[in-house]
C-alpha cells in the first residue's frame, strides 16, 4: 500500500474521526485522514472472523454445509448485543453462521465460528492476531471476536483497508454475503445495516458496519464500477471510523467513494513487454 495520497480532502469536510480510500488494484491510497490512529473497530472486527472462516473453508478445515453444534460460550452474549439467540447444542450450518455474521452482525455466530475453527476463543484470538501480522496490520490487536469494547482491542483505518484488500483478493466469496440486504433465520427477518447496499445495489457489495458508544459509527465499504480505461470493473475500498450516526457514516462513505471515482482513474503508464 502506497501511503502517498492522490487527492487532498479537507478532514473537516468528512464527519468521521478517521478514514481512508484505497484502490486495491494499484494499492494506492487515494485519500486518508488519521488512518494510523488506533480506534475501537466495533463489529468491523467480524471482517477478520469472516476472512479466517472463508480461508478455513478453502483449506478444507471446515465445510460450508457442515452442521455445527453451538457451544456453551454463546451464553455469554448479552441480551442487548446483536445476536441470533443461539442456545448451546443448537444445530446450525457454517453457511448460516457466516451469513448471520456478515449481514446482521450476530455476536453468537462469531463465538460459534471461533470455537469451531480453533477449539476455544483464546486460540482463535491468537489466529486473528497472527493473521493480522501476516497481512501487515501492525496497529491492530484483537481481544474478542465480536468487536466488544476493550482497552486492548483496536484497529486503524489503514489496517482495515489492508484487511479489506485481502478479502477482495483472497476470499471474494465474502461478497456473496456482505452484499445481501437481509438474513432470515427461524422465521425472523434481520435487515442489513449498510444503507449504501440499497442505494447502490449494482455498485456497493460490502463489507461491514459497526457501532459501539466508544467507537462511534464505523463503516467499511466495497464498491465496483466499470472502468472504460481498462474495460474491467474497478473496485474501491472506503473505511469510515468514528462517524456521528448511521446515516452520516453512509453519507460520508458515499461522498468519498464518488469523489474517488470522479477524480481518479486507472491508467497503464508503462506496458510490460
Amino acid at each position: 500500500m502506497s501511503h502517498a495520497q492522490v487527492l487532498q480532502i479537507l478532514p473537516e469536510s468528512i464527519d468521521a474521526k478517521a478514514w481512508i480510500v484505497l484502490d486495491p488494484q494499484s494499492k494506492q491510497v487515494i485519500a486518508e485522514h488519521a488512518a494510523d490512529q488506533r480506534r475501537s473497530p466495533a463489529s468491523l472486527t467480524k471482517m477478520m472472523v469472516g476472512y479466517i472462516t472463508l480461508k478455513a473453508i478453502q483449506n478444507n478445515q471446515i465445510q460450508l454445509n457442515q452442521v455445527v453444534n453451538v457451544p456453551d460460550i454463546v451464553n455469554t452474549v448479552a441480551a442487548d448485543e446483536s445476536r441470533l439467540k443461539l442456545k448451546p447444542n443448537d444445530q446450525i450450518t457454517v453457511e448460516e453462521l457466516l451469513a448471520s455474521l456478515l449481514i446482521m452482525s450476530a455476536n453468537d455466530s462469531a463465538l460459534t465460528l471461533a470455537t469451531l475453527i480453533s477449539g476455544d476463543i483464546p486460540n482463535f484470538l491468537k489466529l486473528m492476531n497472527q493473521t493480522a501480522q501476516d497481512l501487515g496490520m501492525n496497529n491492530t490487536n484483537f481481544s474478542n471476536p465480536a468487536g466488544l469494547t476493550m482497552v486492548d482491542h483496536y484497529m486503524t483505518a489503514r489496517d482495515l483497508a489492508l484487511l479489506a484488500q485481502a478479502i477482495a483478493q483472497h476470499t471474494p466469496e465474502y461478497f456473496n454475503y456482505s452484499k445481501q440486504r437481509e438474513f432470515i433465520h427461524a422465521g425472523i427477518r434481520h435487515q442489513a445495516t449498510n444503507l449504501l447496499l440499497a442505494k447502490y445495489p449494482d455498485i456497493v457489495d460490502g463489507f461491514k458496519t459497526g457501532y459501539t458508544k466508544d467507537a462511534g459509527y464505523n463503516l467499511a465499504v466495497s464498491a465496483q464500477k466499470f472502468d472504460p480505461n481498462t474495460q474491467q470493473e474497478r473496485r474501491l475500498l472506503v473505511i469510515i471510523m468514528g462517524s456521528s450516526s448511521k446515516q452520516k457514516r453512509a453519507d460520508e462513505a458515499e461522498k468519498l467513494m464518488n469523489i474517488a471515482y470522479q477524480y481518479t482513474q486507472t491508467k497503464t503508464l508503462i506496458k510490460q513487454s
